[in-house]
């Protein structure tokens, strides 16, 4: 937010990450607002300023990318961040794949530990650098997706670790998720199982159950959320390494899903405010859900959360798993993967971050 009022107070014939940012945020804004206005005229006002100020932070955010000054290093951070999570991504597979791609070619030319100067830029770091992991297994089909087109390094900027107290991500979980998704990866592109131990690595991913993080004091009353998100992590890798690196058939993770579900549902007592989990664990797990039992707890809670939230994602997620799941009940379809399904360039984009 400092960055973004900086941009705002900025004179208009200037141009830098921080107006970039600040138009970014505003489009944002504008397109949530056109989502959920009821009068058309006022839905009609508010996509139109939507998709000027996306206009306007895209220009702004290439032209900064154009000068490479280091003083505008952290707003173009901030700026990549907000092109890869923002709302209307989710409605255009072309849009967060170019910027995934540019945020990755521009990262690739800074040293990683640049990055550890400060905390604001260590924590934006990380925050890129984890959305990019996620929605790199959505691309297993792409050329983006190579280890040469992915230069989002985490090794050295693990500490100090934030993502576990403001997206319940435990680091032990994250590492391996990075892991299994680049084997996913390898295997697509060549076409052969990984030539590495996966008993060995499964049952270190079970081990690895979630420690307790250290949560700073200004949001202690988050402590229960936190302790659930980060066992949807847990659970939720260990459904991808079972479904897409051992391929065990969707009967063998029922019991992990049904946990899983357990943790999302005791969510809905968390009142304190408005949150969003991150999809990609959640996502992984209920794509598995087999039965009208374990299905119709899933879609009551995907209410839940999209009516808590207010964001469309979780609208169209439920749009999204429905039509997987009636994918997978036609013949010969049992055991298909939600990559292979929502890598169909007929089935409508939606980033799970």
């Amino acid at each position: 937010m400092p960055i973004m009022y900086s941009g705002a107070r900025c004179p208009g014939t200037q141009s830098n990450a921080s107006i970039a940012l600040f138009y970014l945020v505003c489009s944002a804004a504008a397109f949530h607002l056109s989502a959920h206005a009821t009068d058309d005229r006022e839905r009609s006002d508010y996509l139109t300023f939507a998709l000027s100020y996306q206009s306007d932070g895209v220009r702004h955010l290439n032209h900064s990318l154009m000068k490479d000054d280091v003083d505008d290093r952290e707003g173009i951070l901030a700026s990549l961040l907000m092109c890869l999570t923002y709302e209307p991504a989710t409605d255009q597979r072309g849009f967060w794949l170019t910027h995934l791609h540019g945020a990755s070619l521009w990262l690739g030319k800074i040293d990683v530990r640049w990055w550890t100067r400060k905390e604001s830029t260590l924590i934006m770091y990380q925050m890129v650098a984890s959305t990019a992991i996620f929605l790199r297994s959505q691309l297993l089909s792409h050329t983006i997706a190579s280890e040469n087109n992915f230069n989002f390094d985490m090794n050295d900027v693990m500490e100090p670790y934030h993502l576990d107290y403001i997206f319940g991500i435990p680091k032990r979980a994250l590492r391996m998720i990075t892991y299994m998704i680049s084997l996913s990866v390898a295997m697509e592109q060549s076409g052969q199982q990984p030539q590495v131990d996966l008993d060995l690595f499964e049952t270190e991913l079970y081990l690895a159950s979630p420690l307790e993080c250290n949560v700073p004091p200004a949001i202690k009353d988050q402590e229960d959320l936190i302790r659930h998100y980060s066992h949807i992590f847990y659970l939720g890798s260990i459904v991808y390494c079972k479904r897409r690196l051992r391929d065990q058939p969707p009967s063998s993770v029922q019991g992990l899903v049904e946990q899983v579900l357990e943790h999302i549902e005791a969510l809905k007592g968390f009142t304190g405010r408005r949150y969003c989990p991150v999809l990609w664990p959640i996502a992984v797990a209920l794509f598995e859900a087999q039965g009208s039992v374990l299905r119709s707890r899933a879609l009551v809670w995907v209410d839940m959360i999209s009516e808590m939230s207010t964001l469309s994602m979780w609208q169209k997620f439920k749009i999204l798993l429905g039509s997987f799941w009636d994918r997978r009940d036609t013949p010969g379809h049992g055991e298909m993967k939600w990559e292979t399904y929502i890598g169909d360039p007929l089935v409508p984009s939606l980033m799970m971050v």
